[in-house]
């Protein structure tokens, strides 16, 4: 079965399967698409959280340098033998965004749980706010 999604992409990779439901040569496509995230501000930093079901820990690749984050989660392929019927269809994960200036990329950390990516961006020291000290004669 194959559904229309305006957020997938042509970007597709194909995964070997075992299984007799899978497409002819025991081959499924799993299409590519862009997750969706939030993003929140505070004092000290960017928070991005990426909504990414089906993707564990070990099938992330996070990538971040000077001028952008790049997010890729790539489906395993694995099922259990006890599944009869399963309507979640796996797709696959990738987001390039452009980071904006001020953020100190040696301090970048991610979690992830549940399927949810979490990424913090901290501010570098320079951008953080800080208490001004006005001198004068009273």
């Amino acid at each position: 079965m194959e559904t229309t999604d305006s957020r997938k992409t042509d970007n597709t990779i194909t995964v070997q399967s075992d299984h007799a439901t899978a497409k002819p040569n025991n081959t499924k496509t799993v299409p590519t698409s862009k997750p969706e995230i939030d993003v929140f501000e505070s004092a000290s930093e960017l928070l991005l959280v990426a909504d990414m079901p089906g993707i564990s820990k070990s099938d992330i690749q996070l990538k971040v340098d000077s001028e952008q984050l790049t997010l890729e989660g790539r489906w395993s392929g694995e099922t259990t033998k006890d599944t009869l019927f399963s309507e979640f269809e796996p797709v696959n994960y990738r987001r390039v965004l452009r980071l904006p200036d001020g953020l100190d990329l040696d301090k970048v950390t991610a979690k992830m749980t549940d399927g949810v990516l979490k990424v913090h961006l901290p501010f570098a020291d320079a951008y953080q706010p800080r208490q001004i000290e006005v001198e004068g004669v009273n």
